[in-house]
């Protein structure tokens, strides 16, 4: 068996190494000089043969003597006719004899006439073949010629006449008259139109019987008899042991007939219009078949159309028309149809195949927009939560990383996993760093997806010089549910820790930050709530607004007792449910904010993180609580300005 070409090229592309297989069939493919070409496997030489002539058959049609016959004369002349013989007379100038000369044979020459002996022997006399009354013996119609004697159903010569077109009879033909007692009169049909009485010669012979007539029941037998049955049908005759049975063709309009051992059927194959159809009886193409098609191969040719629900093949490829009449190609199962395949696809198309293969988590180009905070303090021994803000952000967590490029001395540093929060929404990532145990720099956010590398340009500074908030400069203004109000200052070892008690109706510091400073924020609230349906809040004031016993947060972080929220007690960040726990809470909030950008996470006692960004004015800020009944603890553990 041949190898393609295009296969053995494949076997000896640069780099590759054809095995002894490979090598073998590659040199099998060819003919060897040694070997002998049978002729057809030359293309068309078999065909060309065919328009030659036999040498064997040659040589004895021009040796054959009577080859030629019918246009050349014998030299003996033995193959001229009459007219032969008078067209040589003709050409050689012979005279002719007389045409009223008769002449007899003689030896081994024709006359034109019988002998008398002649004509004696082939002839009846008319006393041979009438009686006395001079009609024609029955003895001696088979001697006279008329073989052919048609028996008919009719039982009078005008109603044969009438009936002739289900006959076939000839000029000179006998037809048989039955009568009631089995008998028959002959008439002889003279020619011209059958259905004209006149034109049957009565025989005067009547009473007559098959028997009587010499050979006419034997002739009879050899015929068969015509189909009984009635309709428009076209018959089949089947004879066994003697017997003719007569079947109808089971036909329906445009179907083949098949022969089933007993009679003749429709097929399942119609015929139409030159269309063939299988198992439909109106086929709509060349060949329509219904119901499936098993075969070794298919051979389509060249075809550039479009059209639904078709597979054509252009001369390179194969394609696939759907019912849309949208033509996409078959792709070959090699490397170089997968590259034709993904180079004809769009940058989104690629993207979602990415992400597929990905796991269904993000494999875009990443972004990041924002880096929040910008700075942490170095000298800090405890954790700092970052924030990434921008696109595809929602890393496979099988597969990805995030890691610190120190960009003064290019050292990786890998964050671990478990202290990493994606989000599905793919705009956020957040994680949280111990960045007292790297050395202080400008670092860069570097991310894997599990497909590619993604370098923030913006940098995260680490800073063991960061000058932090006086929090000792904090002064407090609570106000309880008569308006009454006094300040005061509140400090521990450094940090702003306040223990209001459950005397003031609402508690807010002195301005934090100035408008448009952008600033690190950090604190934990540790809260009980002993009374039922009471509701807390902490978070950052507008310094242009006056303290009141309102809500009048900008961010708030609220939290409620279990009785009136179903006995868990629920936690709500700026109207979202961010978590439920006992009514003792101990939770960090971190807020940053860069423009009028707020980046706000909370960090609840069981670990769990909530994140959410809001976008307000950069006003002057300052911290809050408000609806004070239990007892809480609010502790400012990082404040700093990031304006430095």
């Amino acid at each position: 068996m041949s190898i393609p070409l295009n296969t053995i090229y494949s076997y000896f592309e640069t780099g590759d190494f054809p095995t002894q297989e490979q090598f073998q069939a590659s040199w099998a493919s060819f003919w060897h000089k040694d070997e002998s070409i049978p002729t057809n496997k030359v293309a068309g030489l078999d065909s060309q043969l065919q328009n030659k002539a036999d040498k064997n058959i040659l040589e004895t049609h021009i040796s054959n003597p009577d080859s030629h016959t019918g246009y050349l004369a014998k030299k003996d002349a033995s193959n001229l006719d009459n007219t032969n013989v008078q067209a040589w007379k003709t050409a050689l100038g012979v005279g002719e004899l007389p045409e009223n000369l008769a002449t007899v044979d003689n030896g081994g020459q024709f006359g034109n006439v019988y002998s008398k002996d002649q004509s004696n022997e082939r002839f009846l006399t008319f006393n041979d073949y009438v009686n006395d009354d001079r009609k024609i013996r029955a003895d001696k119609i088979e001697a006279l010629g008329l073989t052919t004697l048609i028996e008919a159903k009719e039982t009078t010569i005008s109603g044969f006449a009438a009936n002739a077109g289900s006959y076939q009879f000839e000029d000179n033909d006998f037809i048989a008259i039955p009568d009631s007692s089995g008998n028959f009169s002959l008439y002889m049909f003279k020619g011209n139109e059958k259905t004209e009485v006149k034109n049957y010669l009565a025989t005067g012979l009547s009473n007559v019987t098959i028997g009587m007539v010499e050979g006419l029941q034997t002739a009879l037998n050899s015929k068969m008899d015509k189909p009984s049955a009635t309709g428009n049908f076209s018959y089949v005759a089947s004879v066994k042991n003697g017997v003719v049975t007569w079947s109808p063709i089971l036909m329906s309009p445009n179907y083949m007939v098949y022969w089933n051992g007993i009679e003749f059927m429709a097929a399942n194959v119609a015929y139409q219009q030159g269309k063939v159809g299988i198992g439909i009886g109106s086929p709509s193409e060349q060949l329509h078949v219904i119901g499936r098609v098993q075969t070794d191969a298919v051979v389509l040719s060249m075809n550039t159309e479009t059209r639904n629900n078709q597979l054509t093949y252009d001369g390179t490829k194969f394609y696939g028309t759907n019912v849309s009449n949208i033509k996409r190609p078959f792709m070959f199962s090699d490397y170089e149809g997968e590259v034709e395949l993904w180079s004809n696809l769009t940058d989104t198309q690629k993207t979602n195949l990415k992400t597929i293969m990905n796991g269904g988590w993000s494999t875009g180009t990443m972004s990041a927009a924002l880096i929040s905070p910008p700075i942490v303090d170095q000298t800090k021994n405890q954790p700092s939560w970052i924030t990434l803000k921008g696109a595809n952000l929602n890393l496979n967590p099988t597969t990805f990383s995030v890691e610190l490029l120190n960009i003064d001395t290019n050292i990786y540093t890998t964050i671990p996993g478990s202290q990493i929060q994606l989000f599905t929404t793919g705009l956020d990532l957040v994680f949280w760093f111990n960045f007292n145990t790297i050395p202080e720099g400008n670092y860069k956010i570097r991310l894997w997806n599990g497909v590619a590398y993604y370098t923030t340009p913006m940098t995260l500074k680490s800073l063991s010089k960061l000058v932090e908030f006086d929090m000792t400069s904090i002064v407090w203004t609570p106000l309880k549910a008569d308006g009454s109000t006094t300040s005061g200052s509140y400090g521990n070892n450094g940090y702003g820790t306040i223990t209001p008690g459950g005397v003031w109706t609402a508690l807010r510091s002195s301005v934090l930050f100035k408008e448009n400073e952008d600033f690190s924020l950090s604190f934990k609230i540790n809260s009980q709530l002993p009374i039922s349906n009471q509701v807390n809040y902490v978070g950052i004031v507008s310094g242009l607004i006056p303290l009141s016993t309102v809500n009048n947060f900008s961010i708030e972080w609220k939290y409620q007792d279990y009785a009136s929220w179903g006995g868990s007690g629920n936690v709500l960040l700026n109207g979202n449910l961010a978590g439920t726990g006992s009514t003792n809470f101990t939770d960090t909030i971190y807020i940053t904010r860069q423009g009028t950008l707020y980046s706000v996470m909370v960090v609840k006692g069981d670990g769990k993180v909530h994140y959410f960004n809001i976008t307000t004015p950069a006003v002057p800020v300052t911290l809050g609580l408000l609806g004070i009944v239990g007892t809480e603890t609010l502790t400012i553990q990082q404040i700093y300005s990031l304006n430095q």
